[in-house]
């Protein structure tokens, strides 16, 4: 099974879970919460890019696992990462409106309002970057994994997405590092995704 059917079938499980958790004015911002707060790990991740990449940038010299090992690694650390750096500090950073990579409130908040009014337009365009977004997520993990097993930055999203960008978009700063993977992954995503049915 392709990363992108994989990760839109767990994003949609999650949604199906929560459209019968919450009540439908709730919905949509639990789904916005989510998303951030799977988002959030990742600047933890590239602030300490080079504890997967070594100090230059061009994977570690020695590497510390075999590829099932380095994904099992770094979802024990995304793990980590969200209960101990992300968790406590989640309602603050809702509310100050803290942006990640390449997720906006100011995009999703309107979205939300339209969604909590009964639009189901905008609750399918939520659920759509929701199950989007968990693709790059976890490429992004296949990412990081390849400098535990020696890879630089190119040959680890190559390992992750099949493409092949210049490193000036892996190395520069995180959003443009999550740009890169939504360009590339664009097309698989799409070939895969179908959306629920109408909430309202």
């Amino acid at each position: 099974m392709s990363i992108a059917r994989e990760s839109i079938e767990l994003a949609k499980s999650s949604l199906v879970n929560w459209r019968e958790r919450y009540d439908k004015h709730t919905y949509s911002s639990k789904v916005v919460f989510n998303m951030f707060y799977r988002a959030y790990p990742y600047e933890w991740f590239w602030e300490n890019r080079r504890q997967f990449f070594g100090n230059d940038m061009r994977g570690l010299q020695q590497p510390l696992a075999t590829p099932d090992e380095a994904i099992d690694k770094i979802a024990g650390t995304l793990r980590k990462v969200q209960l101990e750096n992300v968790h406590p500090f989640m309602p603050q950073w809702m509310e100050k409106k803290k942006d990640v990579g390449v997720l906006s409130h100011g995009i999703l908040d309107p979205l939300i309002s339209a969604g909590e009014r009964g639009d189901n337009k905008a609750i399918e365009e939520l659920e759509y970057t929701f199950c989007y977004n968990n693709v790059v997520y976890r490429c992004l993990n296949v990412f990081f994994a390849g400098g535990s097993i020696g890879l630089g930055p190119v040959d680890s999203f190559t390992e992750a997405t099949g493409a092949v960008v210049s490193d000036t978009y892996l190395t520069t700063n995180l959003r443009d590092l999550w740009t890169v993977f939504q360009k590339i992954l664009g097309q698989p995503i799409n070939a895969e995704y179908s959306p629920l049915s109408h909430l309202y």
